[in-house]
């Protein structure tokens, strides 16, 4: 998905004070009754929330909307669910929307203020309504029985890039995009063959419009069409279904998919109780699932997970077709999201939302940040750039710099914030912790997996494990390319005049707001040692990075080489990007494909089989930010949800990534 920037919806307001579109010359509702004609075209047609009822299978009901608008849609659908108690955690409803022209959110309270009867559920949308940034929101409500995926940008540049699977995805669609003959970009014939694509065997669509040409792309696609009664005094609309007998063809890379497992049990082994593993076990009880985590150290968050406080902002660069970027923009905001639910739960852990000041403190940095800047050009909600007086008035201090302003950025105590997670799940769904235990091998017979100590003895068992114990797994699975590089961090003492920094600053190092009488200075970046003693000269070297950069601060902040501090081993990849998702069977996958140097046709291939083996990890020393995001992915895969991530993007993650690469180049025997 290409970078395009955001343009917002531009409205005017009709006389009767309901909105109305400039860019495409069309009402966004019935000036009759907006209301009651969504439920009647969309609710009524689709015949929901009573399909949901009845929906059987053990996986999201999916709705895909095309054209957001104000969200009425999916108000009306959530209202209609809760008020039939249709939904439950094996059973959750998914809405799917894309938008090209999101609404701002004072234009989208407005028109929201007209429907008194959604009023509760308009202000949940609108606390939580996302930043007008391209990609893939996921907003998730009532603990994960609701979620939202919003997606901003060109429904012709989305659509190809959802994932798909052998029996589709969706299960009902919403056409909601303006009139054909005033949007015609969107009814385009590629939009009704990926609708195909995506449809699950009887999915359902419904559209106010009765056009010819709506009629004649949907049944050449495969769909049957019928006209019925329109609402109120429009004579027509359509609606339809696809046949179950229909088959349906993928347009991704077969290798990459990642079928679900067929399991009796919802229950998961995660291996690691740092942020990856326990992050898992938090998504997945929103799910229904158990698990069980096993740490072999006597606490949460005993590796590299350990740091008394870790900062939190994006990592970025200044292109957006750089895959960092696109990962980590989505996933700082996939983060964001899940620290404040918990915090709205009353989860208690230390952190603060103080914002974070990544400062160019070298010529070269202070360009390449600037160039971040004006040629990303986020939303100031979540990038703004700050001079040299702006950085000092934010932070508290005569930093003599400037550089970029994250302001929901901050810092997070992990240790704390992964017993927040596990203590979150256990309100969801039973979660055992197993702690001292050390998994030396993991075997699987009938469908059933499980971790074995030294002696060869069972620890547990489940039908699907999670490797996200960062570099260990790869002595559980050889074949995952994970390497470590050390890293140490300090922890001085505050002063009075440090004391007076109020949010978290980055430099080529990073320093943290006073906690506990305590900041928090680092870190080394060493790939060539895995010792984890603490060391005087690492202190030095921090107070070193310190004092180049930052040399006001360096002046009020001591750091004697006796400075208490800790050590880790980041986890890291060849390509600097996680390791997430299934991880199929590393000698099959071989045999499967061990011709694509070949350059046979994709088609001519089928996906691997699914392993119930999934990985989180290589996430470096951005695990704060990436771990949640990981999560989410895998928690699709193991329940047949859409994921929330572009086909592309969750191909740069697949652990099988290194293979096809080896493969490609006839690397591999």
């Amino acid at each position: 998905m290409t970078r395009s920037a955001i343009t917002p919806a531009v409205l005017e307001w009709t006389e009767q004070g309901h909105p109305y579109s400039t860019q495409f010359a069309d009402i966004y509702f019935s000036n009759a009754d907006g209301l009651q004609e969504s439920q009647y075209v969309f609710l009524q047609q689709n015949q929901l929330p009573q399909r949901i009822l009845t929906h059987a299978e053990q996986r999201p009901f999916t709705i895909a909307e095309l054209g957001f608008g104000s969200g009425l849609n999916f108000l009306l659908t959530w209202q209609a669910c809760l008020a039939n108690n249709a939904l439950t955690p094996q059973r959750p409803l998914h809405y799917l929307a894309i938008e090209k022209h999101p609404l701002k959110v004072d234009d989208l309270a407005k028109i929201l203020a007209t429907w008194p009867s959604l009023q509760d559920l308009s202000a949940i949308l609108l606390a939580h309504y996302p930043s007008l940034v391209q990609g893939c929101h996921v907003l998730s409500f009532n603990h994960g029985l609701v979620q939202l995926q919003l997606w901003f940008g060109d429904v012709a540049q989305i659509l190809p890039v959802w994932s798909d699977a052998p029996t589709g995805f969706i299960d009902s669609w919403f056409l909601d995009g303006f009139a054909p003959a005033r949007n015609p970009e969107m009814w385009a014939p590629t939009l009704y063959q990926h609708m195909a694509r995506l449809s699950r065997p009887h999915a359902q669509f419904s559209t106010f419009t009765a056009s010819g040409q709506v009629r004649r792309g949907l049944t050449t696609a495969g769909f049957v069409v019928e006209k019925v009664a329109g609402f109120g005094s429009k004579r027509e609309m359509l609606r339809g279904h696809w046949p179950d007998e229909s088959t349906r063809t993928s347009s991704h890379a077969p290798w990459f998919n990642s079928l679900a497992p067929a399991v009796k049990e919802s229950h998961a082994l995660i291996i690691g109780g740092g942020l990856a593993g326990c992050h898992c076990a938090y998504s997945l009880s929103q799910r229904g699932w158990q698990c069980t985590v096993i740490e072999q150290q006597t606490q949460l968050a005993g590796g590299s997970s350990g740091n008394r406080q870790g900062a939190f902002y994006p990592l970025l660069t200044r292109h957006w077709r750089d895959l960092s970027t696109q990962f980590y923009l989505p996933a700082f905001l996939t983060a964001l999201r899940c620290l404040q639910q918990l915090v709205a739960q009353g989860a208690s852990f230390a952190h603060e939302f103080c914002g974070v000041l990544q400062l160019g403190v070298t010529p070269n940095s202070h360009t390449r940040l600037s160039q971040i800047a004006e040629q990303l050009s986020l939303p100031e909600d979540l990038m703004q750039w700050v001079s040299a007086a702006q950085a000092e008035a934010l932070s508290g201090l005569n930093l003599q710099c400037a550089g970029l302003w994250f302001p929901n950025g901050g810092w997070v105590s992990p240790p704390q914030l992964c017993q927040a997670l596990l203590s979150a799940a256990q309100q969801h769904t039973t979660q055992t912790v197993l702690f001292g235990q050390t998994v030396q091998q993991l075997s699987r017979h009938s469908g059933i997996w499980q971790a074995l100590d030294q002696y060869g003895q069972v620890i547990a068992s489940a039908p699907v494990v999670i490797l996200a114990n960062a570099y260990e797994a790869s002595y559980l699975q050889p074949a995952l390319p994970l390497a470590t590089v050390r890293g140490q961090v300090s922890y001085p003492t505050a002063t009075d005049e440090s004391a007076l920094l109020k949010t978290v600053l980055c430099h080529e190092g990073y320093v943290t707001p006073a906690w506990e009488d305590m900041h928090c200075v680092g870190a080394t970046y060493d790939p060539e040692e895995t010792s984890l003693q603490v060391r005087v000269s690492d202190n030095i070297s921090n107070a070193n990075s310190l004092a180049r950069s930052l040399s006001a601060l360096a002046a009020v902040l001591p750091l004697p080489e006796e400075t208490p501090a800790q050590c880790g081993l980041r986890c890291v990849t060849p390509d600097h990007l996680p390791i997430v998702g299934m991880v199929p069977d590393y000698t099959e996958f071989l045999q499967q494909y061990g011709d694509l140097a070949h350059g046979r046709a994709a088609a001519q291939y089928t996906a691997p089989t699914a392993s119930g083996l999934y990985v989180s990890a290589g996430h470096g020393s951005r695990g704060l930010i990436s771990a949640p995001l990981a999560a989410e992915i895998i928690t699709a895969q193991l329940t047949g949800g859409m994921q929330p991530l572009a086909v592309p993007l969750l191909q740069a993650l697949a652990p099988q990534r290194f293979w096809v690469r080896q493969l490609k180049r006839a690397q591999v025997g």
